[in-house]
């Protein structure tokens, strides 16, 4: 895989974050600031190979789903979001620990 990959969903969360911030859907808060430095710090040491990322890339997903699902909303944005993000991390956390396992 590219390593550019790895950076996919940092960009889309900052990118959604922005759109709903501008649009006033929402107010800014603290974990607009925190989870796209997590995002990023995940997709840097996935880029490494180091499967830590994926874990660390796993709590802004686990903390989308919980918004998703506490939602008013019949499907959120949050809850789409935290899918996705959930399986990119776990199917990146399989497909690194299959390399290194074939590799040694």
């Amino acid at each position: 895989m590219k390593k550019f990959i790895w950076f996919v969903p940092p960009a889309v969360f900052i990118l959604l974050s922005l759109l709903s911030l501008f649009s006033g859907t929402v107010t800014a808060s603290p974990y607009w600031l925190i989870w796209p430095l997590v995002l990023i710090l995940a997709g840097i040491l996935l880029s490494k190979g180091y499967i830590r990322g994926a874990v660390l890339g796993l709590l802004p997903s686990i903390d989308r789903l919980y918004m998703g699902l506490n939602s008013k909303d019949a499907i959120s944005l949050n809850l789409i979001l935290g899918i996705v993000f959930t399986a990119f991390y776990g199917i990146s956390a399989v497909i690194l620990y299959t390399r290194r396992k074939n590799n040694s």
